[in-house]
């Protein structure tokens, strides 16, 4: 029997996900992180059975959602192997993503069993619950509900309901943003702004990507023949280097991505240098810049002004309430120059018709009473004090951890001593209850395979320091072990 099988278990309490989903996901886990390599084949249906007491039908489903998902081939006669696609190959640092084969996307969907059986989830990355305010949104709800009535559950414009449009758009003028009502269309969260923007573009479009990067902002484009590029991360925004090169050779960008305020998983700030040249080169080679401003309220410190202040022609933001207010909403928004916002509104329509009437009024409502600047301050204050409490409990142990603190956001991207490969430390610290995102999850280049991100958003504030003396031990433990690190590439 496989020695990863050991490290596999499947809950079977009531409110557990299904045995084949937990089973799939751990799995797919382990075979992107390297554990199961390329070609081999897995364990047989019936060994895996009962290594684990679960029925032959549940490891069959597991087995068939690893290969609806890219990683594994079920051949008749010769059992279930991994793809030998996996297998990377490649000499020198990746310059460009993937968007077809799976290695290239590094989901981040097999983190998800982590958060269910950790007690203390580093991994996730969605807004504390108890930070919902759930009394004021059941209070506005009614508000609303008694001004509107039926009215909220009818169809309402493709383009957004004129009152929430306006309020937003006067919630951002006091950040410095120049617009109204007319530059707002409400989406379905940032997901469905990141799917329009994709389908707005043609098939061979050149892009720039962030790398590392998130894959919910990559996988909107996965779907279209465009060409990629990266543009490396680093303390102050991405290297703008590459982009130049490009520009000098006559490789214009249609679209650059990126994350100027708290990127994920980096947690860096785009400079004030580099968004006034990323301007002035948008401007000079005609391209557009999408401006993912998702995490943008979150700020603990002053950040300079936002790239569509400095250029609201050039610039199309996405931003989301999922983060600050609640996910359930589903409600998010593109910003942008009203002639780009008229391409678009007809692609929503195609896709959803309409962002619901009801969490638009919601918003409005939080919006006009003040209620939502107000939340913000609370909210700022909880995450500032988990960001400088984890601070402080990795600083204390800095020959084991090297990171830049964070402005603003959920995420620490931490580089392990050693260079040592995050999976390993990740299914050791994991059995010890502490989950977190390892970079291999964000990124294809060799060297981030010695990093991790680490999520305040779900921490309780006292479980910061017991959760960070885990991963210390954990680290230690692997070093005493003497393994090989991976090598340079």
């Amino acid at each position: 029997m496989t020695i990863w099988l050991n490290d596999i278990k499947i809950e079977k309490n009531p409110g557990a996900p299904p045995a084949y989903e937990q089973l799939a996901e751990k799995m797919a886990f382990i075979i992107r992180s390297g554990n199961i390599p390329p070609g081999e084949r897995l364990p047989s249906v019936r060994s895996v059975s009962a290594k684990l007491a679960i029925n032959r039908g549940t490891v069959l489903a597991a087995y068939r959602r690893l290969q609806e998902m890219g990683l594994v081939q079920m051949r008749v006669g010769q059992g279930t192997m991994v793809r030998e696609e996996l297998e990377s190959g490649g000499k020198g640092e990746m310059t460009s993503l993937s968007l077809k084969a799976p290695e290239g996307l590094r989901t981040v969907q097999s983190q998800t069993w982590f958060s269910r059986i950790t007690e203390i989830p580093f991994s996730l990355a969605t807004p504390e619950e108890n930070l919902i305010p759930e009394e004021e949104i059941s209070r506005t709800i009614k508000r609303v509900l008694k001004k509107a009535g039926r009215a909220l559950f009818a169809y309402g414009p493709t383009g957004g309901e004129e009152g929430f449009r306006e309020a937003y758009a006067a919630f951002l003028k006091n950040k410095g943003i120049e617009v109204n009502g007319n530059w707002v269309l409400p989406t379905s969260g940032a997901t469905q702004g990141f799917d329009l923007i994709a389908k707005a573009l043609f098939p061979g479009d050149l892009i720039f990507f962030e790398e590392p990067l998130y894959s919910g902002t990559l996988k909107p484009f996965t779907l279209w023949p465009f060409q990629v590029e990266t543009l490396p991360v680093e303390d102050d925004g991405v290297n703008l280097d590459h982009l130049r090169k490009s520009l000098a050779q006559g490789k214009i960008p249609r679209l650059v991505v990126l994350t100027p305020d708290f990127q994920n998983p980096t947690g860096s700030v785009l400079s004030l240098k580099k968004r006034e040249e990323m301007v002035f080169l948008s401007r000079k080679h005609d391209f557009l810049i999408l401006e993912d401003a998702v995490f943008s309220e979150l700020a603990f410190e002053p950040v300079p002004p936002p790239l569509i202040s400095l250029a609201p022609e050039r610039v199309i933001r996405i931003d989301s309430f999922s983060k600050t207010l609640a996910p359930g909403l589903r409600l998010g928004t593109i910003v942008a120059h009203p002639k780009i916002l008229e391409f678009l509104t007809p692609l929503k329509q195609a896709s959803d018709f309409q962002t619901p009437l009801l969490s638009q009024a919601v918003m409005r409502e939080l919006i006009l009473s003040g209620f939502f600047e107000k939340h913000l301050e609370t909210i700022r204050s909880a995450y500032r004090k988990k960001r400088d409490l984890l601070h402080e409990a990795l600083q204390a142990r800095s020959h084991l951890f090297n990171y830049a603190k964070p402005k603003g956001g959920f995420f620490f991207w931490v580089e392990l001593q050693n260079r040592m490969d995050a999976s390993e430390l990740l299914l050791l610290s994991s059995s010890q209850g502490v989950s977190f995102a390892p970079g291999t999850m964000f990124s294809s280049r060799p060297q981030h395979r010695s990093f991790i991100r680490l999520s305040v958003s779900r921490i309780p504030p006292e479980k910061i320091k017991k959760g960070v003396e885990i991963l210390s031990q954990a680290c230690e433990s692997l070093s005493s072990q003497s393994s090989i690190p991976f090598p340079q590439i």
